[in-house]
């Protein structure tokens, strides 16, 4: 939940200008649902690790402030979404998921997104997030979050890694209602108590009033030796309705991500100095995904 309007980077996006783009139109769009980017101040297109003695450097890509062409708004749930619901890496027995929601009446205000570097070495790319209802929006609005990456969160613990693409948070957090949803319903476990849907909901922040809050910072360190395969991370998040039982209808989504890639090689000298230097990365839950 961030930053406000910037007179040149800020695009305000409906449906009704958005003709000639047929990628943004969500399902069953409504010509009310408006996308708001951030202010100069809270975009940073790319970062660069100045580490010693070896760099790499993250973009956020999709950027549609950076790059026109880019976009955040989907024109649909993916198969691979519908996939993962239905049988992938975290089963969601019972469940129901209409996928064609209405148009949503609201704004999502992106008021941050940025690449950058949260420790030597692992970076990646944040977001901020509110939404602010419209006129005829559902009452009980969550997130559902699917991430398609070349590098999977690898948790603690007995299960591994995932298969990619995987719903997130991965491993599930095993709340009251056990659902796909990023943030959980208490009673749950430890980590329900800390991501609970309830901090997310009706309040505010610096950036202003929201119904409906998001955060993440997806982050990675980057392997060795370098140059490194590029690092891919792009998750699908959707706005969608719950009825308190099972049944998810998903209304409208977007799409928000990054990579890393390496620079040229530096010479034997530098590869020796990094060969003694041990790098530790966090891949928190919500900041790794």
């Amino acid at each position: 939940m961030t930053s406000r309007r910037f007179p040149i980077l800020l695009r305000q996006l409906t449906v009704a200008s958005l003709v000639a783009a047929p990628l943004l139109l969500a399902a069953k769009a409504s010509l009310a649902f408006v996308v708001v980017y951030p202010s100069a101040a809270n975009h940073v297109h790319s970062a660069d690790d100045t580490s010693v003695p070896l760099d790499s450097y993250v973009f956020l890509n999709p950027d549609p402030v950076e790059n026109a062409n880019e976009f955040f708004t989907l024109g649909g749930v993916s198969q691979a979404m519908k996939d993962e619901l239905a049988g992938g890496d975290t089963a969601f027995p019972g469940w129901t998921f209409n996928y064609n929601g209405a148009g949503l009446n609201g704004t999502l205000n992106i008021d941050l997104y940025k690449a950058r570097y949260s420790n030597p070495h692992v970076g990646g790319g944040e977001i901020n997030m509110r939404y602010e209802k419209g006129e005829g929006d559902p009452d009980n609005l969550r997130w559902v979050q699917l991430v398609t990456t070349s590098d999977p969160i690898d948790p603690a613990g007995p299960l591994g890694p995932p298969t990619s693409p995987y719903i997130d948070p991965y491993p599930n957090d095993n709340d009251s209602v056990d659902g796909p949803f990023y943030y959980c319903d208490p009673p749950g476990n430890a980590l329900c108590n800390t991501f609970d849907i309830a901090n997310h909901i009706n309040g505010s922040n610096a950036f202003g009033d929201y119904d409906l809050h998001f955060y993440d910072f997806s982050r990675r360190t980057h392997p060795t030796p370098v140059p490194f395969t590029p690092i891919t991370w792009k998750a699908e998040l959707w706005l969608v309705e719950f009825d308190g039982a099972k049944t998810v209808t998903f209304h409208n989504g977007i799409q928000w991500g990054w990579e890393m890639r390496s620079v040229p090689a530096p010479g034997p000298v530098l590869l020796f100095a990094f060969a003694a230097f041990t790098v530790v990365g966090w891949r928190a839950r919500r900041g790794g995904s």
